[in-house]
């Protein structure tokens, strides 16, 4: 989030009470636009070297709170079908989603409009929770991601076309 490199994707594994959830937390309030506002932020900055945090959009996935056979209507009246389809919602809200309606009507990958959606759209970060009950939706999320991963890595040939 500061171009000082680093993975595009970070995936936190620890054993049950290890702090995940505490960690995606403090990210999803550190990236808000607001961390001036929390207590220590500014100390932690100095010590990590850091003059400006960005305000990042950011999308989160709950799996036990996704129904991948049901459609779901969100409060604009947005109906919303696939991964796909809730990703470009939570980034750009109804522009973002206009982009991807036709695949999400027809269940289908987007492609390349996801990138574009992110390189638009600017900073952000993907959290996914409780996805391990549902196998599917989890290998769904975690194929996105990879995509997005390579995707975002400028020295990737596949990048280069």
């Amino acid at each position: 989030m500061t171009d000082s490199g680093g993975d595009p994707v970070v995936q936190l594994q620890t054993n049950f009470g290890g702090g995940k959830t505490h960690s995606m937390l403090a990210l999803y309030h550190l990236f808000s636009g607001a961390a001036s506002e929390l207590l220590g932020v500014e100390e932690l900055m100095q010590q990590a070297g850091v003059t400006k945090l960005v305000k990042a959009k950011r999308v989160v996935f709950v799996g036990n709170k996704i129904s991948p056979g049901n459609p779901s209507v969100k409060a604009d009246g947005t109906i919303v079908r696939t991964l796909w389809d809730e990703l470009a919602r939570q980034l750009g809200g109804k522009p973002a989603y206009a982009r991807v309606a036709a695949d999400d009507e027809r269940a289908t990958n987007p492609g390349d409009v996801l990138r574009e959606l992110f390189n638009e759209y600017g900073p952000s970060i993907v959290w996914r929770r409780n996805l391990k009950s549902r196998q599917v939706l989890a290998n769904a999320v975690w194929l996105l991601l990879w995509i997005l991963d390579r995707a975002n890595r400028p020295t990737d040939p596949a990048n280069t076309a």
